[in-house]
């Protein structure tokens, strides 16, 4: 079975709209996202390979200009979503099918947080592959983001708190972004 540490884990990954609950929607919703299915699994990849441009399209379109935070308020619907993916290739039905995926509550809109977390839990590897690049963004290379850690604190062991915490000491998410980590 699940430790309480991981059984803690699997929670906040199930908790897609961060209210600190989950319904049994969210539940199976989380469980059909990491279901592997071979039509799934392309849309998987093209996710991926275009993670930096959806992320940066909907940053242009709903991050504040001056601070460039996520709006956290306003709700997508899934034709806006459709409208803002095209131009990446994705097709109307693929656009669909993912969003259909990681709205819960069926409601036939998102906010920007949600989608982008969706994307975290339907790809895992955008999450990392998002981290890779902040480190390369700041540094020549990716251990270089992580020189001012001692010997100690590189083989410490860290929870999802104190993991976020050390990103945000690295400069490597914001304060707003800690529910993303």
């Amino acid at each position: 079975g699940l430790s309480i540490p991981e059984a803690k884990k699997a929670f906040r990954l199930m908790d897609i709209d961060g209210n600190g609950e989950i319904t049994r929607d969210e539940f199976v919703s989380a469980l059909r996202l990491a279901e592997p299915s071979l039509c799934l699994e392309d849309l998987r990849l093209k996710i991926r390979r275009s993670f930096r441009s959806i992320l940066e399209v909907f940053r242009v379109n709903y991050a504040d200009p001056l601070s460039d935070v996520m709006n956290k308020e306003v709700k997508v619907p899934v034709a806006r979503v459709a409208d803002l993916m095209r131009p990446l290739d994705f097709k109307d039905s693929e656009t669909r099918t993912f969003f259909e995926l990681i709205d819960v509550e069926k409601a036939g809109q998102l906010t920007c947080v949600e989608i982008i977390k969706g994307i975290h839990h339907f790809a895992p590897a955008c999450a990392l592959e998002d981290l890779r690049v902040r480190c390369i963004q700041r540094v020549s290379h990716v251990s270089d983001a992580f020189v001012s850690l001692s010997a100690a604190e590189c083989t410490q062991m860290l929870s999802l708190e104190d993991f976020t915490q050390e990103l945000f000491k690295l400069e490597l998410i914001g304060s707003d972004e800690s529910e993303l980590a």
